[in-house]
């Protein structure tokens, strides 16, 4: 892997939400990094949601054991349930 990362790379918003579908799945953050041409950091902040929470996509969080944990995509339209 290289290590070069471009400090004033703009990922869109598809590229966004496509990194955290990449990250829920199990892809690892330096293949994501080096695929996006970003620092692993940054695919860490977009991940769990500290970059741009107001896009789509699934979360991540990182356990204290380094086990994943997927969190629902909280933009996804949920079926509401009808009070009878």
């Amino acid at each position: 892997m290289t290590n070069t990362v471009d400090r004033s790379r703009k990922l869109t918003d598809e590229e966004t939400v496509k990194i955290r579908e990449r990250a829920a799945a199990g892809e690892g953050y330096p293949v994501l990094a080096e695929a996006y041409g970003v620092s692993r950091k940054t695919i860490s902040a977009i991940a769990v949601g500290r970059i741009r929470p107001d896009l789509g996509g699934p979360r991540v969080r990182k356990g204290r054991w380094g086990d994943l944990e997927v969190l629902p995509d909280p933009h996804a339209s949920t079926p509401q349930e009808t009070q009878p």
